[in-house]
């Protein structure tokens, strides 16, 4: 007798399941439907990079001193674009980025320190 409770119980159990098991297989065939039906937004977009061979940067106002904050500007971009680090010199980062800073004032010269570019005595 028991084993007949445990075998009709079984299959009711059985039944129940391959019930559900229906169910959750015509509920993907809706979901591929809609998901056909409308159209997938686009993906991610490049981003334009300038070109580094033209220089954006401006001359300061005060007394003539170059924009050391678009020069920055600049290398990070650059940083950003090359996915590299902070260049060890300012010449090595104008050898490889290919940039036409303006010259440094007389008695100046360009430095890269911690990500920022500044103007030192020499």
């Amino acid at each position: 007798m028991l084993v007949i409770a445990c075998t009709s119980s079984c299959g009711k159990k059985q039944e129940a399941s391959n019930a559900q098991a229906a169910d959750t297989a015509a509920q993907p065939a809706d979901t591929q439907n809609q998901t056909a039906s409308t159209p997938e937004p686009p993906g991610p977009q490049p981003v334009p990079v300038p070109d580094p061979t033209v220089s954006d940067t401006k001359v300061d106002d005060s007394g003539g001193q170059p924009d050391v904050t678009a020069l920055t500007i600049q290398l990070r971009r650059w940083m950003m674009n090359t996915r590299s680090g902070v260049p060890r010199t300012w010449e090595d980062y104008v050898a490889k980025s290919g940039i036409k800073a303006p010259p440094a004032p007389a008695g100046k010269k360009y430095i890269i320190r911690q990500g920022w570019v500044a103007l030192v005595d020499k």
